[in-house]
């Protein structure tokens, strides 16, 4: 039946918990994370005939987990974590509404005339490099500002293009401070300052990013390079009003990466957008009901992704795998391999990275007094930037399937399996020569 729910009224009830969502980030009311977690819940039940199989089973399983956590953290535990989940329902539709605000920009129209002029051969890695940039200021953001380059016509190059920015914005992870895995290894291992994480995770990009060229062909790096630079200065002044406004919420403010990019970002934009091309704000609104109806699917999935992950953080459920771990007498790097192994292998299973690195910190503090801290903090970000490729509830894929009109499941499926496959065979065999040491 809910196949003939008008898309009218799911695009309402989505704006209507963007609201709630952006209220909830804003003042940290509780009573604003429930009323968007209500709203959220009905506009699923409504729109059930339009999410897919695999979507519907991930969130069953989502639901059944956060119901056995709740019954051994109490409910206190929800109430933490739904206001941490919850601002992913407004941040979604921030990024979409991004997308539509770059379209017509000027800059955005020049970037998209000189990468049309690009050799076709040179354009895919302009799309890897100008990702991994972008994306380290921007976050996911990026995405938005590279979907108008995307040909709308070719639908197989715009998968591969899509597929290929996906690698880049994960590569970035390993070394962009404005992504959360960075504040997650950051609080795991406090006795590493925030520039070793970022200069470790910045050298194990550069490596990635040449494996990532190597499977997708790219030739003609020189070229690539050469033409991101122009491109990205460009985009110099926009970005770094963006950047100033979500540091100055940041450090002044209070807020996290996340909230502050959902409540500076909006207002940004459709300033941007006013000011350098004002007859755009029509169509900015006139295609917000196609836009925001479209992605409830993948709201759904990343705001219960992320309450499963938070509540799990404050169950015994965490501290018992590493508990287990330690009582098997591994080696060292035979404990960090299996660590790592076993993140991977969640998030290419749907899970989220974040549940995924709250099971794998538990296991690597198992053995902190035998491994440098760099070194384990380093397993867990790069199986995080796999996780940001391969996980089907994952931020990254979210956004890239939203922003690219790309289904989600070829960006997770696709090339990024080689990619992920080639990293985790690497990562394993440098443990195994460390053990021998």
């Amino acid at each position: 039946m809910s196949r003939f729910i008008p898309r009218s009224i799911l695009w309402r009830l989505l704006l209507l918990c963007w609201g709630l969502a952006s209220l909830a980030a804003l003042s940290h009311w509780q009573w604003a994370a429930y009323l968007g977690g209500i709203t959220l819940t009905v506009c699923l039940v409504l729109a059930v005939g339009h999410i897919s199989k695999a979507a519907k089973l991930l969130m069953l399983g989502l639901i059944a987990g956060i119901g056995l956590l709740l019954w051994q953290t109490g409910l206190p535990a929800l109430n933490t974590g739904l206001l941490q989940a919850i601002v992913f329902a407004a941040f979604i539709p921030t990024a979409r509404l991004m997308r539509a605000a770059a379209y017509h920009d000027p800059a955005i129209i020049r970037i998209r005339r000189n990468f049309r002029r690009l050799p076709q051969q040179t354009r895919a890695g302009w799309v890897l490099y100008a990702a991994n940039a972008l994306s380290a200021v921007l976050s996911i953001g990026a995405f938005a500002v590279m979907a108008p380059l995307f040909p709308r016509n070719a639908p197989e190059q715009k998968q591969r293009l899509a597929q290929i920015a996906l690698m880049g914005g994960g590569l970035s992870v390993l070394w962009s401070p404005f992504f959360v895995a960075q504040a997650f290894v950051a609080h795991g291992y406090p006795s590493l300052a925030i520039w070793q994480i970022v200069l470790a995770g910045f050298c194990i990009s550069m490596v990635g990013l040449l494996i990532a060229s190597f499977i997708n062909r790219l030739n003609n790096v020189g070229d690539a390079l050469a033409a991101v630079i122009p491109a990205l200065g460009t985009l110099l002044l926009p970005l770094v009003f963006a950047i100033a406004a979500i540091v100055l919420l940041n450090r002044f403010g209070g807020y996290g990466n996340i909230q502050a990019m959902v409540l500076a970002i909006p207002p940004l934009a459709l300033l941007a957008a006013w000011l350098r091309r004002p007859s755009h704000m029509h169509s900015i609104f006139r295609q917000a009901p196609r836009w925001l109806g479209g992605m409830t699917e993948d709201i759904g999935v990343i705001v219960l992704a992320i309450l499963f992950s938070a509540i799990l953080q404050q169950s015994a459920f965490a501290d018992a795998a590493g508990h287990w771990v330690h009582q098997m007498g591994l080696p060292p790097m035979a404990v960090l391999g299996a660590a790592f192994l076993l993140m991977v292998g969640l998030e290419v299973a749907g899970l989220h990275p974040i549940l995924c690195a709250t099971l794998a910190l538990q296991i690597t503090h198992t053995v902190s007094d035998r491994v440098p801290d760099l070194l384990a903090a380093m397993v867990i970000l790069v199986a995080w930037s796999f996780g940001s490729v391969t996980s089907y509830s994952g931020l990254l894929p979210s956004i890239a399937a939203v922003t690219f009109d790309v289904a989600k499941h070829r960006l997770v499926y696709g090339r990024n399996l080689l990619y992920v496959a080639t990293g985790v065979v690497l990562v394993c065999g440098l443990l195994a020569i460390l053990s021998l040491r």
